[in-house]
């Protein structure tokens, strides 16, 4: 189970400005169910992958000396949830970088709709050491750094398809005409791929939320537990030398 939500860096201007893209699957780890009982990300999570963004390009402008950690956040506001099938199109820029802070502002869309909106993150830089091997933090990066053509990835998540379609692409990664012999108009063409709807019980729900119920006071506030655990999925990703819970773990329960 990962911590890690940045699928692809697309292009990136070192101490300026990076894109990426993260794919929406059902087969995500932190899915739940959003205010119409649809599945869907995590909404704290957006802004998790967005931090995730941000500090990808700081960490490669500091040849992964320095990592940024969270900080305070003027605001952070959640426009509508992202659902299995959808791909998020991710874009931080950074206005202040130097050795010892970095202040940048970030928005998430699916297609062309805003999703998700950061504006005046700061996050003080620490030394990687404290926190993941140098070496590790480096080969994650190469993993997902495949520049390409902003525009073109923005016009290929924007596509309009079928349901039927987009589930094929995203369970298979190819078109139903180029993979497995499936051709229009046969027995085994897209019409008999299983229905694309995501089922609760097709879906690794990983659900973050407290644990207690502590106090309430109706109509005034409730307090509740959340209990940690070392054995946390999040840890092994945040941070191997340095376990820190996740601030937005702490927002989404």
């Amino acid at each position: 189970m990962c911590f890690l939500f940045v699928d692809r860096i697309v292009a990136t201007i070192p101490g300026k400005l990076i894109r990426g893209v993260k794919h929406v699957t059902k087969d995500d780890d932190y899915l739940c169910y959003d205010t119409v009982g649809q599945i869907a990300f995590a909404p704290s999570l957006i802004g998790e992958t967005l931090g995730q963004l941000a500090a990808w390009n700081v960490m490669a402008f500091h040849d992964f000396s320095l990592r940024p950690v969270a900080g305070i956040v003027a605001s952070a506001c959640l426009l509508r949830g992202v659902h299995p099938g959808e791909t998020l199109l991710l874009e931080s820029v950074i206005d202040e970088l130097d050795d010892a802070v970095v202040r940048y502002h970030s928005i998430a869309k699916v297609g062309n709709e805003p999703v998700f909106i950061v504006d005046g993150a700061i996050g003080p830089l620490l030394p990687m050491t404290n926190f993941i091997d140098v070496d590790v933090v480096r080969r994650q990066f190469n993993e997902i750094n495949r520049p390409g053509d902003w525009d073109v990835v923005v016009a290929n998540a924007s596509t309009p398809c079928s349901e039927k379609t987009r589930f094929f692409k995203n369970s298979y990664g190819s078109s139903p005409s180029t993979s497995r012999g499936l051709t229009s108009g046969s027995s085994n063409s897209l019409d008999s791929l299983p229905d694309p709807k995501v089922r609760p019980q097709d879906v690794n729900f990983r659900v973050l939320q407290f644990d207690h119920i502590v106090e309430v006071e109706p109509g005034v506030h409730w307090t509740a537990e959340k209990l940690v655990s070392r054995t946390a999925a999040y840890f092994p990703d945040h941070f191997p030398n340095n376990p820190v819970l996740p601030m937005t773990v702490l927002l989404e329960c």
